[in-house]
């Protein structure tokens, strides 16, 4: 389990993160909620491949509209992810509709 929650970890560490937690390939659960992430665009491209993953919560940060489309890719493209934290972030009703169409998310 990678828990990072509650860390003051930006976007651009998160992203390197997530960068070396997929070289590794050998995290499941990896819990990033109340950190001072922005933008998941980039974890997202990140953990597209990320093989054994099964759970990512990015909760309580400020990830908006901007991050829809990526992470509805990842989810798309990452089979292993059953479970994906989004409580209390910034994203619209209509980004919500767009994400939970997966039926992965906890909004």
């Amino acid at each position: 389990m990678g828990n990072l929650g509650l860390n003051k970890i930006g976007t651009k560490a998160a992203e390197a993160i997530c960068k070396a937690l997929n070289v590794k390939n050998a995290v499941r659960v990896l819990n990033l909620a109340l950190n001072q992430i922005n933008d998941a665009k980039g974890i997202s491209k990140e953990l597209t491949t990320a093989k054994r993953l099964e759970y990512l919560n990015l909760g309580w940060n400020k990830i908006g509209d901007e991050s829809v489309d990526g992470i509805r890719e990842m989810l798309r493209a990452n089979r292993s992810i059953i479970k994906l934290g989004l409580s209390f972030c910034k994203i619209s009703e209509e980004g919500r509709k767009i994400i939970t169409k997966l039926n992965k998310v906890e909004l």
